[in-house]
């Protein structure tokens, strides 16, 4: 074990004692610590947040639904059309 894996087990360690042992929560033991909230929680986490990822597929992009099926020759096909009255508003 090297000498930064054997501080992070350390800092780990007391960490999970303030949470478990004295009841503490994330601000407290960041204080106490002089460490981030944000590190606090990574340390409470462990590896758990890496093994979140399922796969590697990319996601569908979120305007899929809504394509409709357009085409770079109906371009101008989703434009809203404006009563020429309002059209004054409009310069």
């Amino acid at each position: 074990m090297s000498a930064d894996d054997e501080i992070f087990a350390q800092r780990r360690a007391e960490v999970l004692r303030l949470t478990y042992a004295e009841g503490l929560g994330i601000r407290a033991i960041a204080r106490n610590l002089k460490m981030a909230r944000k590190t606090v929680r990574q340390l409470l986490d462990g590896d758990r947040s890496h093994k979140l990822r399922l796969s590697g597929a990319p996601r569908a992009h979120l305007l899929n639904p809504f394509d409709g099926g357009h085409s770079a020759d109906s371009a101008g096909d989703h434009l809203i059309c404006v009563p020429r009255r309002c059209w004054s508003a409009f310069g």
